[in-house]
């Protein structure tokens, strides 16, 4: 396979291929989780923080299997499994983000 030596000759590959770039997930998550805390919440302590963040890794995790597992066999061990990762997840960036909050206010 074809391995590119800078940014721009990796940036032609992928228009050339057409291939999709995975970005994780957490940078848009804690863009997200941040606006709501700042705007609409005003969440500046880590507790209430990770209590945020759970629900929002929650329903976020929910919603990401629920549409996964909608054309093929649920496997409901697995889908428990990934929505409670998620709502781990989102507690620790949750309160993370109210931590920093916090500290610059």
């Amino acid at each position: 396979m074809f391995l590119p030596a800078t940014f721009s000759q990796y940036l032609s590959f992928i228009w050339r291929t057409q291939y999709i770039i995975y970005i994780p997930r957490v940078p848009d998550f804690c863009v997200l989780v941040s606006y709501i805390f700042v705007k609409w919440a005003g969440i500046t302590d880590p507790m209430s923080g990770a209590k945020g963040g759970a629900i929002i890794g929650l329903l976020y995790g929910a919603g990401m299997n629920l549409f996964m597992y909608s054309s093929m066999e649920p496997n409901y061990g697995n889908m428990l499994t990934d929505i409670i990762i998620n709502s781990v997840m989102g507690a620790i960036a949750g309160a993370a983000i109210a931590f920093i909050i916090g500290k610059m206010k």
